[in-house]
């Protein structure tokens, strides 16, 4: 793919097709979504609809392969017959 493109494409969040970088986004704002999903469950708080950005990994580091491919590499997955 043409990696110029596909910095382009975004998603329904307006954020990169690319896998977010968690280390790069920073451990603080992932720790914070854990945390509020446990206050939810336990009724502490409403859960608020907040979209956070990430980091995403650059299109041109990307490699996009076919599931069976991934999987024929020894990759571990999900179940394709579950799909």
């Amino acid at each position: 793919m043409d990696s110029k493109r596909m910095k382009i494409l975004k998603d329904l969040d307006d954020e990169l097709l690319t896998p977010a970088d968690f280390q790069l986004t920073g451990g603080q704002a992932v720790q914070e979504m854990v945390e509020e999903g446990r206050r939810a469950k336990e009724g502490m708080e409403t859960p608020k609809l907040v979209i956070k950005p990430f980091v995403h990994l650059e299109p041109a580091n990307v490699i996009i392969i076919p599931y069976e491919t991934l999987r024929g590499a020894g990759a571990p997955g999900v179940d394709s017959r579950a799909l």
